[in-house]
């Protein structure tokens, strides 16, 4: 094999070596925006950095560049590291592990994330930048480039490229060779080291007088496949590192470039995109998810509302898949800020602000929410709030009572919160009035009073109340009576009452006149005053009565007119009464009543029918009257006569028989009761041989119109 030829560069240090991977997991990376979702971005920090799901996050996009491999003394740049995005599914509140690969560097220290080292002229190769599951299995993986080498302008008979790195792979490629320039200008033996392969490491390149060391792999637990570190039998041209990744590339031989690490993306992984060498410089891992919505509810203390100028303290609490929100928030009244009440931290998913800047009003309080990893930002929606203006009874005056009437007034307040409750704190309210809690003066008053005075007390309905107070007074007036008199046969009484708007029993007592005339006084019991005194008959009586009133009644007066009722008789008879004055049948005395006022003590007499025979006979009835009025009626010269007269022929006589002349015949008749009326007599004659036969006929009428006849004969000869 031919010599190489060595190309020296004074002035440099000696090789550094650097680790792979820190042995502590520092805090998981800044956010770096918020919007609709968020992104986290980390980058090298020489320790794996861990990341914690947030809450209410299923799936998780990413982006996983390698770095690039170093660029070597002489200017020769390592391999670009490669770029493996898409999502997977995570789990909120698990913790992924987070490697992000360093840039390769000329020196040759190697590099986290598994970049291996080089001579002190060459480059070492770029970390992988990795994505772990918990359980530090690979989720993505993204190769580093392998580091820089020699320049073409080494080889004089070359006229090729310099020995760039191997460039980083993305998921499923294998990383790229590094180069050899000797290889290219006919060091046969030489072998250029490979880029690691989705499932092994690359296998380090040789020359004649050294090989690198070959990529291991594949990352697992949370550590790197690391790439081959370069070798050469001197310090100052080992060959390029190899960069890390899921497999590490290899590293070069003496003046040899680093081959490329290669990339990974677990099967769980969708969306799945891969670049090879596309990263320059350090590695970088991006992660993105989409924040759950939140709720938020504001409450506020104290409930109900407040007084003027009193602390308020409004409460916005925040939840949702997200979980416990943190972050801030900031309190709105009728939407515009509240003084100290933004910004307001979120602790246990809630932010405070107390205040006595609300001024008495309706507020529509809101709290805007800042949003945080899990949590997007939100705006409540409004809740009125009340500050309410100091309490004022505004009643100044009640209208009057009257005794025994049914009384009732409201009292009213403005401001303050209603309802208010109502007390009597000073002073007394009339007998028989209450006034109830909820403001109302209602009863009914049973002593009058010219007024009566008492402090009225209103308490709100704060939780911290108001109170005001109202000096009022009610005056209750006497109630007027009305009076009405009865008279009885032995009495005289007054009812005594409380007329509207009045009520109650009156008592005292009441004077009576009959006209004009006083004659007692009686007391009132029960609203009632009796006199035992009987009012004379006769005529009309004007009965007065004059309550004389007490405390709480107001005098009256009334009278009434006792008049006696009437009775009236008719005669009736069949036959009817004759011109004298007689009746021969039965007489029927019928009588008929009027009352004047006062109702009959009985029915109006029954009728009364006369059958015996006298004359000067006499019917007598009296009615009498409830207010002790009376009438009586006589009929008087009631005559009756049932039996007819007795009648006769006197002068001659009935059966005799006379010679030449008969005595003048005459009608004679006697009735001792009434007395005859009328005698006739009426004579017919017969004639016979020897001379007449006279027949006759007497008929006697008495006074009564009772009737008797008689008849017979008697014989005249006259030869």
């Amino acid at each position: 094999m031919r010599s190489r030829k060595l190309i020296s560069v004074l002035g440099l240090g000696a090789a550094l070596l650097g680790p792979l991977v820190a042995a502590t997991p520092a805090k998981a990376a800044p956010v770096t925006a918020c919007d609709d979702g968020c992104t986290g971005s980390f980058s090298v920090t020489g320790a794996p950095e861990t990341f914690t799901v947030p809450g209410g996050v299923s799936s998780l996009a990413f982006s996983v560049r390698g770095a690039a491999g170093g660029t070597s003394l002489f200017g020769v740049p390592g391999g670009l590291g490669a770029e493996v995005t898409g999502s997977v599914p995570v789990t909120p509140g698990e913790t992924l592990t987070v490697l992000v690969g360093q840039a390769g560097s000329d020196g040759g220290s190697p590099t986290f994330g598994g970049g291996g080292s080089a001579g002190r002229y060459l480059a070492s190769g770029g970390g992988g930048s990795f994505l772990f599951a918990p359980d530090g299995t690979p989720l993505a993986a993204a190769g580093g480039g392998g580091g820089g080498a020699m320049p073409r302008e080494s080889y004089p008979n070359y006229d090729g490229p310099s020995a760039y790195g191997g460039a980083g792979a993305g998921a499923g490629s294998t990383g790229g060779s590094g180069r050899d320039l000797g290889y290219y200008i006919g060091y046969v033996d030489d072998v250029e080291p490979s880029g690691g392969t989705p499932s092994s490491g690359g296998h380090g390149g040789s020359t004649y007088t050294s090989a690198g060391g070959d990529g291991t792999g594949p990352a697992a637990d949370g550590a790197p496949g690391v790439g081959g570190n370069g070798d050469g039998g001197d310090e100052y041209y080992r060959g390029g590192g190899g960069g890390g990744g899921y497999f590490g590339g290899g590293g070069g031989g003496w003046g040899e470039s680093g081959a490329g690490g290669s990339g990974y993306a677990a099967p769980t992984v969708t969306n799945l995109s891969s670049q090879d060498g596309v990263r320059s410089g350090d590695g970088v891992v991006s992660l993105g998810w989409s924040r759950s919505a939140t709720l938020v509810a504001v409450t506020t203390s104290p409930d109900g509302g407040s007084r003027e100028n009193n602390e308020v303290t409004i409460t916005a609490t925040g939840s949702g898949r997200g979980g416990t929100p943190t972050g801030t928030m900031t309190f709105l009244s009728d939407g515009a800020g509240i003084d100290g009440c933004a910004d307001r931290p979120v602790v246990d998913g809630a932010a405070t602000c107390t205040t006595t800047a609300l001024a008495p009003a309706t507020h529509a309080l809101s709290a805007t929410y800042s949003g945080d990893l899990a949590s997007a930002p939100a705006t409540s929606s409004t809740s009125d709030y009340v500050v309410y203006p100091p309490l004022q009874v505004t009643t100044t005056s009640l209208p009057s009572g009257t005794v025994g009437w049914p009384y009732s007034a409201s009292l009213a307040a403005t401001a303050g919160k209603a309802p208010y409750e109502w007390q009597v704190t000073a002073g007394s309210l009339p007998t028989g009035l209450t006034l109830s809690t909820g403001g109302t003066l209602s009863g009914t008053p049973t002593h009058a009073a010219d007024s009566t005075d008492f402090t009225a007390t209103a308490t709100d309905s704060l939780g911290t109340p108001y109170t005001a107070t109202g000096d009022l007074s009610v005056s209750v007036a006497k109630a007027a009576t009305i009076s009405g008199v009865r008279v009885t046969h032995a009495t005289v009484s007054a009812t005594v009452a409380a007329s509207a708007p009045g009520g109650g029993s009156p008592g005292g007592t009441v004077s009576f006149a009959v006209a004009g005339t006083p004659v007692g006084t009686a007391t009132v019991l029960n609203s009632v005053a009796t006199l035992a005194y009987t009012v004379p008959s006769g005529r009309t009586q004007q009965v007065a009565a004059t309550y004389s009133g007490d405390d709480d009644f107001l005098a009256s007066s009334a009278s009434t007119a006792r008049q006696d009722p009437s009775i009236a008789a008719t005669v009736t008879g069949a036959p009817a009464r004759t011109r004298a004055g007689w009746y021969r049948g039965r007489v029927t005395v019928r009588f008929s009543c009027a009352t004047a006022g006062a109702p009959l003590t009985t029915t109006c007499p029954k009728p009364v029918t006369l059958d015996r025979e006298g004359a000067r006979q006499t019917v007598t009835r009296t009615v009498l009257a409830a207010d002790g009025g009376a009438d009586t009626v006589t009929v008087n010269g009631i005559a009756i006569d049932h039996t007819a007269p007795s009648v006769r022929l006197s002068g001659a006589r009935t059966g005799a028989v006379y010679r030449g002349t008969a005595p003048r015949a005459r009608c004679t008749a006697g009735d001792r009761l009434a007395g005859v009326a009328t005698c006739t007599l009426t004579q017919s004659a017969t004639p016979i041989a020897a001379g007449r036969v006279v027949h006759y006929r007497v008929t006697a009428t008495d006074r009564a119109g009772n009737r008797r006849a008689a008849t017979g004969s008697y014989t005249v000869l006259t030869r």
